[in-house]
This record gives structure tokens, C-alpha cells and sequence, in this order.
């Protein structure tokens, strides 16, 4: 598969296919967050600026977050490339990170995954080479916070994934299961086992390193495939600068 980063855009090289990502798959079954809404009206109000100024700035926090996604994310393969830790304002959190008992020394960063046949695709920050063609998958997240429940409805209660999962909460740590059990599907389709999945939080208020293991979500995924794939309508757009998850 061809990968281009700046679209963030995989292309099989064997169909031409543009494979979904798997980002892209969990968009699709998320509720979606209209930022020139009622909600953001609101808070808009409670800040005591206009709506157009907290767009603004949300943009621009978003910016910053990918900013210090990219370079944590770079910093960590610098040091599973090199063995080396870079010195910088993320050295305490690469530190962290090597500190980690991986169950290997055998460490593969940024692993790009596809299968044809499910027209996914999708990267792997740390794959942890076990052995006998099994593996761990570790997931970096960098975001500014991480949810253990769904948006909390007034009336309504906690805000629930899109249908075939809308018996799930759209909480981070649902999401982040799911993108971790699809790369283990892909990981299937090399024949690897993946014998345990794990996500890495890095706390932006503490600069510690969280760990929270994988909810098991393999029925929800093939769920999700098997709607998307029979769906009469192309993916909604995600406004990428809206997208407060961290994907």
C-alpha cells in the first residue's frame, strides 16, 4: 500500500483502490459535533466571546495538538530507530516510554497495515515483535483528555456510537479499542497473532504516561465493516479541525 501523509490517504498498490482508514471507518459510526451549534453558541456565551472567536480558537488549539502529536509520535520512532532519546521539551515522556516492558526488544514503529479484500488500512505506532509470529500493538494517544464514559446529554443521557454499535457509549476509550481491534484484524490478514493491544495516554497535565488496556470490541468491528461496505451513501466529510479525539 502507497501512503501519503499529507492526505492522509492509503492506496493499494495491487487495486488502485483509496482504502478507508481506520480513523476514516470510526468517524463514520460517530456522532458528529456541529461547531456552529447550539452547544458551541453556549459556550460562547459563558466565555463572554463570540462564537466565531471560539471556532478560532478551537482551530488553533487543534492545531497545537497535532503539532505535539506529530512530534511525540516522531520522537518515539527516533528512539525505537536509534535507541537514542532526543533531548527537547517530550524528552521526560520518551523516557517514560522506554521504560515500558513491551514483552520485546523487537520494536517496528509506524507499521502500515491494509487488506484488500476489507479495503482498510491503517498505522500501527508500536508493534512489539513476540516470536513465533506473535505480536503486541501499542497506541499513542496525545490528546488533551481522555474519556472513560460518552458526552453526558442533559435529558438524554450519555451520547451513544451510530448504529450497528449504538449500544456502545461514544467514549475515547470505546473508540480507541475499536481502532486498536481493527489494526488487530489487519494484523490477521499478515497471519501475525496479536496477543495483547494497548493504549498509551499521555497525560498533557502531568506529562505521564497512562496505560489502558483494549476493550474487547471484535463483534462491534465486524459489525461496522460489514454496514460501511453495504452502504448506499459515501462516508460523510469529517471536519478535521472539529475532530476532538485525537485519532
Amino acid at each position: 500500500v502507497d501512503f501519503y501523509i499529507d492526505e492522509h490517504k492509503y492506496v493499494s498498490k495491487v487495486t488502485g483502490k483509496i482504502l478507508t482508514s481506520a480513523s476514516q471507518l470510526i468517524d463514520f459510526f460517530c456522532p458528529t459535533f456541529d461547531s456552529s451549534g447550539q452547544i458551541t453558541a453556549n459556550c460562547a456565551i459563558k466565555r463572554g466571546i463570540t462564537v466565531e472567536e471560539l471556532q478560532k480558537e478551537w482551530a488553533e488549539e487543534n492545531r497545537k495538538a497535532c503539532d505535539k502529536g506529530h512530534e511525540i509520535h516522531a520522537q518515539v520512532e527516533s528512539w525505537i530507530k536509534t535507541g537514542k532519546v532526543k533531548s527537547g521539551k517530550y524528552k521526560k515522556i520518551i523516557q517514560q516510554i522506554t521504560k515500558i516492558d513491551f514483552g520485546s526488544n523487537k520494536l517496528i514503529s509506524e507499521k502500515i497495515l491494509s487488506d484488500d479484500s476489507l479495503e482498510l488500512a491503517g498505522t500501527v505506532d508500536i508493534l512489539s515483535d513476540l516470536g513465533n509470529n506473535c505480536y503486541k500493538i501499542f497506541d499513542i494517544k496525545t490528546n488533551k483528555k481522555f474519556s472513560l464514559r460518552g458526552f453526558f446529554k442533559k435529558g438524554v443521557g450519555y451520547e451513544k456510537m451510530l448504529y450497528p454499535i449504538n449500544h456502545i457509549e461514544a467514549s475515547l476509550i470505546n473508540k480507541y479499542s475499536i481502532q486498536l481491534e481493527l489494526y488487530s484484524l489487519l494484523c490477521e490478514s499478515y497471519s501475525y497473532w496479536i496477543e495483547d493491544c494497548e493504549i498509551l495516554y499521555i497525560n498533557p497535565n502531568t506529562l505521564d504516561v497512562e496505560r489502558y488496556p483494549k476493550r474487547n470490541m471484535r463483534q462491534e468491528v465486524l459489525d461496522m465493516i460489514e454496514v460501511f461496505n453495504s452502504r448506499p451513501i459515501k462516508p460523510r466529510e469529517i471536519e478535521k479541525e472539529n475532530d476532538e479525539f485525537g485519532f
